[in-house]
């Protein structure tokens, strides 16, 4: 799975850059709205139901009778449904489209648009059901050969027509990730009939439960536009670029690990939710895998922050170093709290799922308002950092209150120390001397690694870990 989002991303930079060679900036600014346009139409159309289907799936697998039948039929019938919606709804809006946000682009465009929301959200109901029933290498299939097939298209059309290699960037990957997924759901398909009662049931809990994901997500979208009006007006839109280019770098990189990672245990402790006991003896174990896999790697990237800046971006672009090793430094605290919010999910907490998004979402406002004029873009890493300790304490006290949940001390030890090696890795890389020094920054990466099997106990956990 994380070879997967490899390639999905490098496929899509490929897109972008060859794109942007032949389009310019103004094809390249279009490409960026109906980017946006469409993730938002996926959140408001899918309500989270993909999401939400994992767990239904996972923890129905045991139940060979009527119920898990009932689950699958309406997690793949549900998710065509919401796309027919999404279609239906797209093309009675397509005049406001167009007279709004999509003045002077041509209408083939915009249905290309509306035709990729849709794809998506059928999609996202079908590897729903894969993840759930732990396909994961069609998962991975489907994502790669859809992101493949998908450049081909863009490619081939370039050099021929190049408005619809526009269109074909952001319509190609999903329509082929919708026909691989579709090939891969056909077998198991559940064929006989079901009464609406029945399916409603087995739709409503996630529906129900999607809602929460959606709402969360258009939360954190929300916050995400107002803060970037913040820097613009606090500073200037040249501010708003290098703290996009730090977001999106630690955004990738955790990605990676959180999508590859969550294909398999967001299902694994879904199925044995009832069992408190197991489930925050998994938690744990997760817990300690990622931190031990996350740190050095999270290390090496507060070192190598201005190189990579220059190199994805351009020299310029080295101001943000700063902010993005703030933001990674938050990172730590991020990755140790994920593994405590699926345990949220996988309860099916969605009260106490919501008000810990809200807690991270209102905190990194709060704290983005108070700190960013005195501080600067310093204020935006501090405020990220600040927010996700905020959250892991929600996170950890709304979990003790469901399971009993109780973190292992060698856990926060391993936190304590890792945070306090990358004030280090800040310190010195603010120092010009240590900071050309490899020896130093091997020395960090080293010292993580050791203290990650020291600490959390390499030996102890690896035999307890579920393939």
């Amino acid at each position: 799975m994380g070879l997967s989002s490899v390639v999905t991303v490098g496929l899509s930079a490929l897109r972008y850059k060859l794109l942007a060679l032949e389009l310019g900036s103004e094809g390249i600014g279009l490409l960026g709205l109906f980017a946006t346009v469409l993730a938002l139409g996926v959140t408001l159309f899918g309500v989270g139901v993909g999401s939400s289907g994992v767990r239904q799936v996972a923890a129905s697998q045991g139940d060979e009778g009527e119920f898990g039948a009932a689950t699958r039929a309406a997690l793949l019938r549900g998710s065509w449904l919401l796309g027919l919606i999404a279609v239906a709804v797209g093309l009675l809006l397509l005049p406001v489209l167009r007279g709004t946000l999509f003045l002077d682009v041509p209408a083939p465009l915009t249905v290309c648009l509306i035709i990729a929301v849709a794809a998506s959200v059928v999609s996202a109901g079908q590897v729903g059901l894969l993840n759930g029933l732990g396909r994961l290498p069609e998962i991975a299939k489907a994502n790669s050969f859809g992101a493949l097939i998908g450049t081909a298209l863009t490619l081939g059309l370039l050099t021929i027509a190049p408005q619809w290699a526009l269109g074909a960037a952001f319509t190609a990957a999903p329509l082929a990730v919708l026909g691989l997924t579709t090939g891969y759901t056909w077998k198991l398909r559940v064929r006989r009939a079901f009464a609406w009662a029945e399916l409603w049931g087995a739709f409503r809990p996630m529906l129900l439960f999607g809602l929460a994901f959606s709402v969360s997500i258009l939360m954190s979208n929300l916050v995400q536009v107002l803060v970037r009006i913040l820097v613009k007006q606090e500073l200037n839109l040249k501010n708003v670029g290098y703290f996009q280019a730090a977001w999106t770098i630690a955004s990738v990189y955790l990605g990676f690990v959180i999508t590859a990672m969550s294909a398999e245990y967001y299902p694994r402790i879904s199925a044995i939710a009832h069992n408190a006991l197991e489930l925050n003896r998994q938690v744990n174990v997760q817990m300690r895998l990622v931190l031990l896999i996350a740190t050095p790697i999270i290390l090496l990237l507060m070192f190598l922050a201005p190189v990579i800046m220059a190199i994805l971006y351009a020299p310029e672009f080295g101001r943000a170093a700063e902010l993005l090793r703030w933001q990674l430094l938050g990172d730590i605290i991020k990755i140790a709290s994920w593994p405590i919010g699926f345990l949220l999910l996988a309860r099916e907490a969605k009260k106490a799922f919501f008000l810990t998004e809200l807690v991270w979402n209102v905190s990194f406002l709060a704290l983005a308002l108070t700190l960013l004029g005195p501080l600067g873009l310093k204020g935006l890493g501090l405020a990220y950092g600040i927010s996700y300790a905020l959250y892991f304490a929600s996170v950890v006290w709304f979990s003790k209150r469901l399971t009993g949940y109780m973190m292992e001390s060698r856990i926060l030890v391993f936190v304590a120390l890792a945070l306090g090696l990358g004030v280090g890795v800040e310190i010195v890389s603010n120092n010009d001397v240590i900071a050309d020094n490899l020896i130093w920054k091997m020395l960090f990466i080293l010292l993580s690694v050791f203290l990650g099997v020291f600490v959390l106990g390499w030996h102890k956990f690896r035999k307890h870990i579920v393939v």
